[in-house]
């Protein structure tokens, strides 16, 4: 029973957070598909000819949402299960294992919602989806390629998954262990923690990140260009974060299962 209040409170709170920030991880997936070199000034066009409602925080909204919420529901929720069943006491190696091992779990079962998401997210830039909305978009994409079409790219989903996950519960687990006795457990090491979650999720995964924009969306990528968003990515998932994971902990005491 413990495990599916674990699944619920992750679930909920990333869904919540995602649907809040959902500009932020449109312009990461917007700015590693344009031709633009200068970021601020690709940012100060789209909020200019567009604004931060049409260009940002509409597109891909609700398959964000949801992919988000299937992807770390069960990437930090089942985290802790398979933490303890690879080792008893927590250590740095079992906490990196099994974000990897739930990461690449939840992100694969998820792919055919994220491959609708940056494909609306990158369409703002290369106009060539025209999905009006995430039904409409799995069914074209179920007739055009059928279930392969789905589940396409889903190796580097699923390693920018592990690798993102891997990133979040070293950075938060691991800094909650390395602290433990020097911060008590509150706000300041959930917030503390977080932040170092945030940055080691995009140093991990912004390479793969990169890698699955150009194949989901059909352009060419560049090998030059594989931390292309690590700063969108970081400016996304840590004010993300900064709310998520301390609203996941709380939840876990209102359900009765205590701190991570």
């Amino acid at each position: 029973m413990d495990i599916y209040k674990n699944i619920i409170a992750s679930s909920s709170c990333v869904a919540l957070s995602v649907a809040i920030f959902n500009p932020l991880d449109c312009l990461r997936i917007r700015w590693q598909v344009s031709k633009n070199s200068n970021f601020n000034n690709y940012l100060n066009n789209i909020i200019k000819n567009e604004g931060i409602i049409n260009g940002l925080w509409k597109p891909g909204f609700s398959s964000n949402v949801i992919a988000s919420g299937i992807s770390r529901g069960i990437g930090i929720g089942l985290y802790p299960y398979i933490r303890n069943k690879i080792s008893t006491k927590k250590t740095k190696m079992s906490i990196f294992s099994a974000g990897l091992i739930s990461g690449a779990l939840g992100y694969g079962i998820s792919n055919p919602l994220w491959i609708i998401k940056t494909r609306v997210q990158a369409d703002k830039e290369i106009y060539k989806y025209n999905y009006k909305s995430t039904f409409k978009a799995f069914k074209s994409i179920f007739i055009n390629s059928g279930f392969k079409g789905l589940y396409s790219g889903i190796t580097i989903l699923a390693l920018r998954g592990s690798l993102m996950n891997s990133g979040n519960t070293l950075g938060y687990d691991g800094t909650k262990l390395l602290l433990k006795y020097k911060i008590n457990e509150g706000p300041t090491l959930h917030i503390i923690s977080s932040i170092n979650a945030a940055f080691l999720s995009a140093t991990f995964a912004t390479p793969s990140d990169y890698l699955l924009t150009m194949y989901q969306t059909g352009n060419k990528g560049n090998i030059q260009n594989c931390f292309k968003g690590w700063l969108p990515m970081f400016l996304r998932i840590c004010p993300i974060y900064c709310l998520y994971l301390p609203l996941y902990e709380y939840t876990r005491v209102i359900l009765g299962l205590g701190y991570l």
